[in-house]
């Protein structure tokens, strides 16, 4: 098989996957550097605390803001 099919199948087949198990997520605007910057994230989603920050982004150069959900694994991070 042409590895460029193969590779467009593999991509569709993902596509499906993931609309089939996509759920209808209400997003929320948030204002980001002083209001110069506005992003949609899952109203779900919390401002992170300076300590997780800290936790989940070791290095000095972390993000400077996030938004994260109950668990702490999906995160929309913003530098």
């Amino acid at each position: 098989m042409n590895r460029n099919l193969l590779v467009l199948l593999v991509f569709v087949l993902g596509l499906v996957s993931v609309s089939v198990h996509a759920q209808d997520i209400s997003l929320t605007k948030k204002q980001l550097l002083n209001k110069k910057v506005e992003i949609l994230v899952p109203a779900a989603f919390g401002e992170m605390t300076k300590e997780l920050l800290k936790l989940k982004y070791p290095s000095e150069r972390r993000p400077t803001m996030a938004y994260t959900d109950s668990s702490a694994k999906t995160n929309v991070a913003v530098n």
